[in-house]
C-alpha cells in the first residue's frame, strides 16, 4: 500500500478563501497554478505528509505535481457544498488555457443566431 498526500479539509478550505481573497484584491482571476503551488508549499511541510514525502521523494509535493489532486479537492468540496447549500466556491482556472465558450458565446459568433431565441 502506498502513501497517500493527505489534505486536510479545514487547511484546505482556509487556503482556497485566502486565494480567492488576494485574486479579488488584485482583481485577477483565481489561478489554478497560483493556488496548486500555495497548497503544496503548505502540504508539503505537514507532518502528516512525512510518509508520503519519504516514498515519493522531496519533488513530489510541488503545485504541478498535485495540481489534480487540488482540482479534485476543490471539486468534492464544491460537490458538498451544493448538496449542502445549494452555493459552492469559485474554481481556480488554468491560466493560459482557454475554457470551452458557452452555447450563447458561440451563438454570439453566428450571424442571424440570435433571431431563432426564443
Amino acid at each position: 500500500m502506498s502513501a497517500q498526500l493527505k489534505m486536510d479539509t479545514k487547511q484546505f478550505l482556509e487556503l482556497w478563501i485566502k486565494g480567492l481573497s488576494v485574486s479579488d484584491a488584485k482583481s485577477e482571476p483565481f489561478s489554478l497554478e497560483i493556488f496548486a503551488n500555495m497548497v503544496a508549499k503548505h502540504f508539503r511541510d505537514a507532518p502528516d505528509n512525512a510518509p508520503y514525502l519519504q516514498e515519493n521523494g522531496p519533488e513530489s509535493i510541488t503545485g504541478m505535481n498535485i495540481y489534480k489532486k487540488v482540482v479534485a479537492k476543490c471539486r468534492t468540496i464544491n460537490s458538498a457544498l451544493k448538496r449542502d447549500t445549494k452555493k459552492s466556491l469559485p474554481m481556480p482556472k488554468k491560466l493560459g488555457h482557454a475554457g470551452k465558450k458557452k452555447p450563447y458565446q458561440i451563438l454570439e459568433g453566428i450571424d442571424g443566431a440570435d433571431k431563432f431565441l426564443s
